[in-house]
């Protein structure tokens, strides 16, 4: 009994049903005892791989066919659908007013221009203006935004930035700001009567007046006074009587902070002009220092 190898069979080899070729268009011949089996390239099919269902291309418009055993399928290009791409989604151009019209999956999508919205870009969504006192109205994200005229404000500008007649009313990234006169602050929404002297900022912290005193003065009876302790100690009134916190190192005499230090287990003072050291507990003055 004969081996057969490849695709030779009978009883001593010499019969080969794949010699000639019979799969035509450069198809793959495989013998079988019974005949043979063709294995196709491409789109062809059929028993010898003598049908393409795509030649001619049964696909408009460029697009592109792909073969199967029961028929074809085509990829379609743009905005063209359909079983063989004959149908193009966007003609006519379902997009009103001058917008774009775009295939999306086997419908179509607007995109829209302007301020005008919905899905065949039929609606304005500014149209009536829904922007108050004059104000300009715009698309933005999936709604509108109004720039506001004036001293107006709010989505729709229908709140009005009134600071008082004392005085200007603006905005900074969208809030609010009190540009008050010279001897106002801002309360409440409002300028109102503030003032600290020339020498002094005045400002509310929680409705009490506040006045930053510029240096060398200090706040009494809500006015900033003169107060001055020399550069080594801060100046405030007590009662009236101006008292003087001096630095580490320095003590008052005639309501200027001069230096007076006895070392760090001492404190120093004046008395007629005069240093005194009192020393802590365990330790005395010895030239001025307490050791």
């Amino acid at each position: 009994m004969c081996t057969c190898n490849g695709n030779w069979i009978g009883r001593t080899c010499e019969e080969n049903n794949c010699r000639p070729n019979p799969c035509k268009n450069d198809g793959t011949c495989e013998e079988y005892e019974d005949g043979f089996m063709c294995t196709c390239n491409g789109n062809w099919i059929g028993r010898t791989c003598e049908e393409n269902n795509c030649r001619p291309n049964p696909c408009k418009n460029d697009g592109t066919c792909e073969e199967y055993e029961d028929g074809f399928m085509c990829t379609c290009n743009g905005n063209w659908i359909g079983r063989t791409c004959e149908e193009n989604v966007c003609e006519p151009n379902h997009c009103k007013n001058y917008g774009t019209c775009k295939k999306d999956a086997e419908d179509f999508k607007c995109t829209c221009y302007g301020n005008w919205i919905g899905r065949t870009c039929e609606e304005n969504i500014c149209e009536p203006n829904p922007c108050k006192n004059d104000g300009t109205c715009e698309k933005y994200a999936d709604g509108f935004k109004c720039t506001c005229n004036g001293n107006w404000i709010g989505r729709t500008c229908e709140k009005k930035c009134d600071c008082g007649s004392n005085g200007i009313c603006s905005f900074n990234e969208g809030y609010k700001v009190c540009l008050c006169d010279r001897g106002f602050s801002e309360k409440d929404g409002k300028c109102r009567e503030c003032y600290c002297g020339p020498h002094g900022k005045c400002s509310f912290d929680d409705y009490n007046k506040v006045c930053s005193c510029d240096r060398g003065f200090s706040e009494i009876d809500g006015i900033c006074k003169e107060c001055y302790c020399g550069p080594h100690g801060k100046c405030s009134f007590d009662d009236y009587n101006k008292v003087c916190s001096c630095d580490r190192g320095f003590s008052e005499i005639d309501g200027i902070c001069k230096e007076c230090y006895c070392g760090p287990h001492g404190k120093c003072s004046f008395d007629d002009y005069n240093k005194v050291c009192s020393c802590d507990r365990g330790f005395s003055e010895i030239d001025g220092i307490c050791k």
